[in-house]
């Protein structure tokens, strides 16, 4: 009986089979993610444990620190009531999408729902975050 004095060759290992299944978790991680365009300002928005889906988004009104952005346009309070006028004598029902900051002071916002009503404005939802 002889023996052969040659070693055998190492297994080759296949990577395919890796590479596959990392490529789709890296697919699956980025279709799943959550697709969001980021605000202007960081706006913290309070937290709710009820609402509703935003389906359609006409006007977004944000509110910060002193600041005031509608549609991406920085403007003063003084200035809101015409930019309102405006958009309202162009669209026959406006809807108002106001994302206030948590921390803001509730006369201000108060204000500003006031020009935004007496500017003709029907309808206007609060922008919240949900609590998970």
């Amino acid at each position: 009986m002889k023996f052969s004095n040659k070693p055998s060759p190492p297994p080759k290992l296949n990577t395919v089979p890796i590479i596959n299944i990392v490529f789709l978790l890296l697919i699956f991680f980025m279709i799943q993610g959550v697709l969001k365009k980021a605000d202007i300002i960081p706006i913290e928005a309070p937290i709710s444990k009820s609402g509703k889906l935003i389906k359609d988004k006409q006007v977004e009104l944000l509110l910060g620190d002193g600041v005031i952005i509608l549609q991406n346009d920085f403007i003063d309070k003084a200035n809101l009531a015409d930019k309102i006028n405006n958009l309202v004598l162009n669209s026959e029902k406006l809807k108002v999408h106001l994302k206030a900051d948590k921390n803001i002071n509730a006369h201000e916002l108060l204000d500003i729902l006031q020009i935004m009503r007496n500017s003709g404005v029907q309808d206007i939802s609060l922008i919240t975050e949900t609590p998970y």
